[in-house]
Protein backbone atom coordinates (compact mmCIF):
# COMPACT_ATOMS: atom_id res chain seq x y z
CA UNK A 1 0.00 0.00 0.00
CA UNK A 2 1.08 3.56 -0.78
CA UNK A 3 -0.66 7.00 -0.38
CA UNK A 4 -0.23 8.80 -3.94
CA UNK A 5 -1.89 12.12 -2.57
CA UNK A 6 -3.04 13.18 0.89
CA UNK A 7 -6.06 11.57 0.84
CA UNK A 8 -6.28 8.37 -1.41
CA UNK A 9 -4.13 5.19 0.01
CA UNK A 10 -3.55 3.19 -3.60
CA UNK A 11 -3.19 -1.10 -3.44
CA UNK A 12 -1.67 -3.06 -5.81
CA UNK A 13 -2.78 -6.93 -5.10
CA UNK A 14 -1.64 -9.78 -7.13
CA UNK A 15 -4.87 -12.21 -6.80
CA UNK A 16 -8.57 -11.85 -6.80
CA UNK A 17 -8.40 -13.80 -2.92
CA UNK A 18 -6.12 -10.74 -1.68
CA UNK A 19 -8.66 -8.12 -3.60
CA UNK A 20 -11.28 -9.57 -1.33
CA UNK A 21 -9.28 -9.42 1.78
CA UNK A 22 -8.43 -5.42 1.22
CA UNK A 23 -11.99 -5.03 0.56
CA UNK A 24 -13.10 -6.80 4.19
CA UNK A 25 -10.19 -4.36 5.73
CA UNK A 26 -11.24 -0.93 3.91
CA UNK A 27 -14.43 0.72 4.05
CA UNK A 28 -14.22 3.66 1.37
CA UNK A 29 -12.71 1.25 -1.54
CA UNK A 30 -13.56 1.64 -5.55
CA UNK A 31 -11.55 -0.69 -7.77
CA UNK A 32 -9.69 0.77 -10.89
CA UNK A 33 -7.83 -1.15 -13.63
CA UNK A 34 -6.62 1.75 -15.88
CA UNK A 35 -8.08 4.66 -13.94
CA UNK A 36 -8.33 7.31 -17.35
CA UNK A 37 -11.63 7.91 -16.51
CA UNK A 38 -12.09 7.78 -12.59
CA UNK A 39 -8.77 10.29 -12.07
CA UNK A 40 -10.16 12.72 -14.05
CA UNK A 41 -14.03 12.67 -12.59
CA UNK A 42 -12.02 12.78 -8.87
CA UNK A 43 -10.69 15.72 -9.99
CA UNK A 44 -14.09 17.44 -10.68
CA UNK A 45 -15.45 15.90 -7.36
CA UNK A 46 -17.88 13.42 -9.08
CA UNK A 47 -15.71 10.63 -7.33
CA UNK A 48 -15.06 10.51 -3.49
CA UNK A 49 -13.07 7.56 -2.47
CA UNK A 50 -9.86 7.56 -0.32
CA UNK A 51 -9.07 3.86 -1.19
CA UNK A 52 -8.17 2.80 -4.97
CA UNK A 53 -7.77 -0.82 -5.46
CA UNK A 54 -5.72 -1.49 -8.48
CA UNK A 55 -7.04 -4.56 -11.00
CA UNK A 56 -4.32 -4.32 -13.37
CA UNK A 57 -1.38 -6.38 -11.84
CA UNK A 58 -3.99 -9.73 -11.46
CA UNK A 59 -2.89 -12.75 -14.06
CA UNK A 60 -6.55 -13.99 -14.10
CA UNK A 61 -7.85 -10.55 -15.10
CA UNK A 62 -5.80 -10.35 -17.68
CA UNK A 63 -6.61 -13.46 -19.56
CA UNK A 64 -7.10 -13.92 -23.66
CA UNK A 65 -7.67 -17.42 -24.64
CA UNK A 66 -10.08 -19.80 -26.18
CA UNK A 67 -12.30 -21.50 -23.53
CA UNK A 68 -14.52 -24.35 -24.82
CA UNK A 69 -17.49 -22.19 -26.30
CA UNK A 70 -16.31 -18.99 -25.75
CA UNK A 71 -13.19 -16.44 -25.97
CA UNK A 72 -12.67 -14.98 -23.00
CA UNK A 73 -10.92 -11.39 -21.96
CA UNK A 74 -10.29 -11.12 -18.99
CA UNK A 75 -11.99 -7.94 -16.91
CA UNK A 76 -8.64 -5.98 -16.77
CA UNK A 77 -7.42 -6.21 -20.36
CA UNK A 78 -5.84 -2.72 -22.07
CA UNK A 79 -8.33 -1.70 -24.94
CA UNK A 80 -4.68 -1.84 -26.88
CA UNK A 81 -4.14 -5.69 -26.30
CA UNK A 82 -7.98 -6.32 -27.49
CA UNK A 83 -6.87 -4.31 -30.77
CA UNK A 84 -3.49 -5.60 -31.13
CA UNK A 85 -4.88 -9.77 -30.50
CA UNK A 86 -4.77 -11.54 -33.86
CA UNK A 87 -7.82 -13.61 -32.65
CA UNK A 88 -10.16 -10.96 -32.29
CA UNK A 89 -9.42 -9.47 -35.17
CA UNK A 90 -10.03 -12.38 -37.10
CA UNK A 91 -12.61 -13.89 -35.20
CA UNK A 92 -14.61 -10.38 -33.76
CA UNK A 93 -13.62 -7.28 -35.90
CA UNK A 94 -16.12 -5.23 -34.51
CA UNK A 95 -14.86 -5.26 -31.08
CA UNK A 96 -11.52 -4.55 -32.19
CA UNK A 97 -13.14 -1.46 -34.31
CA UNK A 98 -15.09 -0.48 -30.82
CA UNK A 99 -11.77 -0.89 -29.03
CA UNK A 100 -9.69 1.09 -31.48
CA UNK A 101 -13.03 3.97 -31.66
CA UNK A 102 -11.80 5.00 -27.99
CA UNK A 103 -9.84 7.67 -27.26
CA UNK A 104 -6.18 7.55 -28.17
CA UNK A 105 -3.43 5.41 -28.59
CA UNK A 106 -1.53 6.76 -25.23
CA UNK A 107 -5.23 6.61 -23.33
CA UNK A 108 -5.75 2.72 -24.90
CA UNK A 109 -2.64 1.65 -23.25
CA UNK A 110 -3.97 2.59 -19.49
CA UNK A 111 -7.90 2.20 -20.18
CA UNK A 112 -9.42 -1.19 -19.36
CA UNK A 113 -12.46 -3.51 -21.15
CA UNK A 114 -13.79 -4.10 -17.19
CA UNK A 115 -13.28 0.09 -16.98
CA UNK A 116 -15.27 0.78 -20.41
CA UNK A 117 -18.40 -1.08 -19.99
CA UNK A 118 -18.28 -0.23 -16.17
CA UNK A 119 -17.78 3.34 -17.16
CA UNK A 120 -20.01 6.58 -15.15
CA UNK A 121 -22.99 7.56 -17.24
CA UNK A 122 -22.07 11.17 -18.60
CA UNK A 123 -24.70 14.35 -19.41
CA UNK A 124 -22.92 18.30 -20.25
CA UNK A 125 -24.68 19.21 -16.52
CA UNK A 126 -22.96 16.50 -14.69
CA UNK A 127 -19.54 16.01 -15.89
CA UNK A 128 -18.06 19.83 -15.25
CA UNK A 129 -15.99 21.57 -12.03
CA UNK A 130 -17.20 21.97 -8.82
CA UNK A 131 -16.84 25.56 -9.41
CA UNK A 132 -19.15 24.96 -12.98
CA UNK A 133 -21.61 23.41 -11.09
CA UNK A 134 -22.19 25.60 -8.02
CA UNK A 135 -22.65 28.25 -10.04
CA UNK A 136 -25.11 26.61 -12.93
CA UNK A 137 -26.97 24.67 -10.08
CA UNK A 138 -26.06 20.89 -9.03
CA UNK A 139 -27.82 18.53 -11.25
CA UNK A 140 -29.70 14.78 -9.88
CA UNK A 141 -26.74 13.00 -10.16
CA UNK A 142 -24.92 14.77 -8.23
CA UNK A 143 -27.10 15.44 -5.55
CA UNK A 144 -29.75 17.91 -6.62
CA UNK A 145 -33.03 18.02 -6.81
CA UNK A 146 -34.12 18.13 -10.62
CA UNK A 147 -32.65 17.64 -13.89
CA UNK A 148 -31.13 20.45 -15.62
CA UNK A 149 -30.69 18.86 -18.66
CA UNK A 150 -34.57 18.67 -18.91
CA UNK A 151 -35.47 21.96 -17.52
CA UNK A 152 -36.44 19.99 -14.08
CA UNK A 153 -37.32 16.71 -14.39
CA UNK A 154 -37.31 14.18 -11.38
CA UNK A 155 -35.53 11.34 -13.31
CA UNK A 156 -31.86 11.40 -14.27
CA UNK A 157 -31.15 10.67 -17.53
CA UNK A 158 -27.50 10.75 -18.23
CA UNK A 159 -26.18 8.62 -21.21
CA UNK A 160 -24.88 5.47 -21.14
CA UNK A 161 -21.31 5.79 -23.30
CA UNK A 162 -19.88 2.66 -23.87
CA UNK A 163 -18.22 2.11 -27.16
CA UNK A 164 -17.36 -1.87 -26.05
CA UNK A 165 -21.01 -3.07 -24.29
CA UNK A 166 -23.10 -2.46 -28.13
CA UNK A 167 -20.33 -4.39 -29.60
CA UNK A 168 -20.21 -7.06 -27.47
CA UNK A 169 -23.94 -6.94 -27.11
CA UNK A 170 -24.61 -7.48 -30.69
CA UNK A 171 -22.87 -10.57 -30.36
CA UNK A 172 -24.38 -12.35 -27.49
CA UNK A 173 -21.59 -11.41 -24.76
CA UNK A 174 -21.97 -12.66 -21.30
CA UNK A 175 -19.75 -11.72 -18.23
CA UNK A 176 -18.44 -13.32 -14.84
CA UNK A 177 -18.81 -11.34 -11.67
CA UNK A 178 -17.16 -12.45 -8.57
CA UNK A 179 -17.06 -11.58 -5.30
CA UNK A 180 -16.24 -13.24 -1.73
CA UNK A 181 -19.98 -14.58 -1.89
CA UNK A 182 -19.92 -16.77 -5.65
CA UNK A 183 -19.18 -16.36 -9.38
CA UNK A 184 -21.67 -15.66 -11.78
CA UNK A 185 -22.47 -15.75 -15.42
CA UNK A 186 -25.25 -13.74 -17.14
CA UNK A 187 -25.69 -11.47 -20.16
CA UNK A 188 -23.99 -8.76 -20.70
CA UNK A 189 -27.06 -6.40 -21.37
CA UNK A 190 -28.23 -7.57 -17.96
CA UNK A 191 -25.51 -5.44 -16.20
CA UNK A 192 -27.49 -2.22 -16.72
CA UNK A 193 -30.62 -0.69 -15.19
CA UNK A 194 -31.38 1.83 -17.13
CA UNK A 195 -31.39 4.21 -14.87
CA UNK A 196 -29.23 7.40 -14.61
CA UNK A 197 -27.94 7.43 -10.87
CA UNK A 198 -27.38 3.82 -10.34
CA UNK A 199 -26.72 3.16 -13.71
CA UNK A 200 -25.27 -0.99 -13.39
CA UNK A 201 -26.53 -4.48 -11.54
CA UNK A 202 -23.35 -4.92 -9.24
CA UNK A 203 -22.34 -4.55 -5.89
CA UNK A 204 -19.59 -2.67 -4.57
CA UNK A 205 -17.71 -5.65 -3.74
CA UNK A 206 -17.93 -7.05 -6.74
CA UNK A 207 -15.55 -7.48 -10.00
CA UNK A 208 -15.89 -7.78 -13.30
CA UNK A 209 -13.75 -11.10 -13.70
CA UNK A 210 -13.89 -11.56 -17.78
CA UNK A 211 -16.20 -11.36 -20.73
CA UNK A 212 -16.93 -14.65 -22.25
CA UNK A 213 -17.93 -14.04 -26.17
CA UNK A 214 -19.56 -16.98 -27.87
CA UNK A 215 -17.37 -18.95 -30.89
CA UNK A 216 -20.17 -18.07 -34.08
CA UNK A 217 -18.81 -18.87 -37.40
CA UNK A 218 -20.30 -16.84 -40.80
CA UNK A 219 -21.49 -13.69 -38.66
CA UNK A 220 -21.52 -10.32 -40.32
CA UNK A 221 -21.25 -7.33 -37.75
CA UNK A 222 -21.41 -3.39 -38.51
CA UNK A 223 -20.68 -0.56 -36.05
CA UNK A 224 -21.28 2.84 -36.03
CA UNK A 225 -19.86 5.84 -33.92
CA UNK A 226 -20.25 9.58 -33.60
CA UNK A 227 -18.56 12.04 -31.53
CA UNK A 228 -17.00 15.17 -32.22
CA UNK A 229 -13.36 14.58 -31.91
CA UNK A 230 -11.72 11.48 -32.15
CA UNK A 231 -9.32 11.06 -29.57
CA UNK A 232 -11.05 13.66 -27.69
CA UNK A 233 -14.82 12.99 -26.55
CA UNK A 234 -17.29 10.12 -25.43
CA UNK A 235 -19.52 8.80 -28.29
CA UNK A 236 -22.42 10.86 -28.73
CA UNK A 237 -23.95 7.80 -30.20
CA UNK A 238 -22.76 3.91 -31.00
CA UNK A 239 -24.58 1.63 -33.08
CA UNK A 240 -23.38 -2.25 -33.60
CA UNK A 241 -25.25 -4.82 -35.39
CA UNK A 242 -24.66 -8.69 -35.67
CA UNK A 243 -26.32 -10.79 -38.14
CA UNK A 244 -25.76 -14.49 -37.36
CA UNK A 245 -25.50 -17.81 -39.33
CA UNK A 246 -28.93 -18.28 -37.97
CA UNK A 247 -30.17 -14.98 -39.90
CA UNK A 248 -30.72 -13.86 -35.68
CA UNK A 249 -30.27 -10.35 -35.54
CA UNK A 250 -29.38 -8.31 -32.31
CA UNK A 251 -29.03 -4.45 -32.29
CA UNK A 252 -26.85 -2.57 -29.58
CA UNK A 253 -27.01 0.99 -29.12
CA UNK A 254 -25.27 3.26 -26.37
CA UNK A 255 -25.55 7.54 -26.58
CA UNK A 256 -29.49 7.04 -26.74
CA UNK A 257 -30.69 6.28 -23.40
CA UNK A 258 -29.44 5.86 -19.58
CA UNK A 259 -28.81 2.27 -20.83
CA UNK A 260 -27.95 0.28 -23.82
CA UNK A 261 -30.89 0.00 -26.31
CA UNK A 262 -31.07 -3.94 -27.60
CA UNK A 263 -33.30 -4.96 -29.93
CA UNK A 264 -33.20 -8.81 -31.23
CA UNK A 265 -35.04 -9.62 -34.34
CA UNK A 266 -34.74 -11.65 -37.71
CA UNK A 267 -33.63 -11.23 -40.87
CA UNK A 268 -36.30 -9.73 -42.91
CA UNK A 269 -37.83 -7.68 -40.84
CA UNK A 270 -38.73 -4.23 -42.29
CA UNK A 271 -36.47 -1.48 -41.47
CA UNK A 272 -39.67 0.76 -40.39
CA UNK A 273 -39.99 -1.57 -37.91
CA UNK A 274 -36.36 -2.00 -36.28
CA UNK A 275 -36.43 1.75 -36.38
CA UNK A 276 -39.98 1.82 -34.81
CA UNK A 277 -39.08 -0.24 -31.67
CA UNK A 278 -35.85 1.27 -31.32
CA UNK A 279 -37.43 4.70 -31.10
CA UNK A 280 -39.45 3.80 -29.28
CA UNK A 281 -36.66 2.58 -26.28
CA UNK A 282 -34.48 5.76 -27.20
CA UNK A 283 -34.71 9.05 -24.57
CA UNK A 284 -32.22 11.00 -27.00
CA UNK A 285 -32.35 14.74 -24.99
CA UNK A 286 -30.48 17.76 -24.64
CA UNK A 287 -27.35 16.69 -23.01
CA UNK A 288 -24.70 16.64 -25.28
CA UNK A 289 -22.57 18.64 -27.73
CA UNK A 290 -24.58 17.23 -30.53
CA UNK A 291 -28.26 18.41 -30.41
CA UNK A 292 -31.49 16.11 -29.81
CA UNK A 293 -32.63 16.83 -33.22
CA UNK A 294 -29.31 15.82 -35.05
CA UNK A 295 -28.49 12.71 -32.86
CA UNK A 296 -31.77 11.49 -33.57
CA UNK A 297 -31.58 11.91 -37.36
CA UNK A 298 -27.85 10.21 -36.81
CA UNK A 299 -29.70 7.47 -35.22
CA UNK A 300 -31.79 6.64 -37.95
CA UNK A 301 -29.07 6.67 -40.55
CA UNK A 302 -26.46 5.14 -38.78
CA UNK A 303 -28.75 2.42 -37.78
CA UNK A 304 -29.97 2.13 -41.89
CA UNK A 305 -26.27 2.16 -42.97
CA UNK A 306 -25.41 -0.86 -39.84
CA UNK A 307 -28.17 -2.96 -41.17
CA UNK A 308 -27.41 -2.65 -45.23
CA UNK A 309 -23.98 -3.74 -44.12
CA UNK A 310 -24.89 -6.82 -42.66
CA UNK A 311 -27.36 -7.42 -45.57
CA UNK A 312 -30.84 -8.09 -43.47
Amino acid sequence: MRDISNSVSYYLPESIQEVIGLTKHNEDYSFIAGGTDIMVNKQQGNFKSNCLIDLSNIPELLEMEVEGDYYKIGGATKLSGIVDDEYIGNSFPIVKEAAKSIASPLIRNQASIGGNLLVENRCIFYNQSELWREAAGYCLKCGGETCLATGGGKTCLSKFVSDLAPALISLNASIVLINNDCERTFPLEELYTNEGINSKNIDKDTILKCILLPLRKNTKSSFKKLRQRKTLEFTSLTIAATRFDNNDIIIAISGAAPGPIVLKTKKGESFENIYSEINKKSIIINNDFFDRKYRKQMLKTYLADCLKEIEI
